[in-house]
C-alpha cells in the first residue's frame, strides 16, 4: 500500500484532537500538523480551515485545559466529517438542497 498524505493528515489531526482533550498536547504537535496540512491540502479546503482554526485557538488558549478539551473535540468532529463518503448524487440539488 502506497503512502497517502491525506490519510496521514487525518490520523494526525485525530491524534492532536485526542491529545488536546487529555491535556497532553504540545506546540510542536500542532505546528507539525499545520505544516503537513498546509503542504498537502488546498488553501480553500474546509479540513485545512478546521486545522488552521484549531491551531489559532490553541495558540491563544493553550493553558486552559477545559477549552483545549472543547476545541480538541471540535477537531475530532472535523476528522469524522472529513471521513464521510460523498454521496454519488451529491450534485443534485433536488435531493440534497
Amino acid at each position: 500500500m502506497a503512502f497517502d498524505p491525506i490519510l496521514a493528515i487525518r490520523f494526525s489531526a485525530f491524534a492532536v484532537g485526542m491529545m488536546a482533550q487529555s491535556n497532553q498536547l504540545s506546540k510542536g504537535d500542532v505546528d507539525e500538523l499545520l505544516a503537513k496540512a498546509s503542504t498537502h491540502l488546498d488553501a480553500d479546503d474546509q479540513f485545512l480551515q478546521a486545522i488552521a482554526g484549531f491551531a489559532l485557538l490553541y495558540q491563544a488558549n493553550r493553558f486552559d485545559a477545559a477549552y483545549l478539551a472543547s476545541i480538541g473535540a471540535d477537531l475530532v468532529r472535523a476528522v469524522q466529517l472529513e471521513m464521510l463518503p460523498t454521496a454519488p448524487d451529491a450534485h443534485r440539488v433536488d435531493i440534497h438542497g
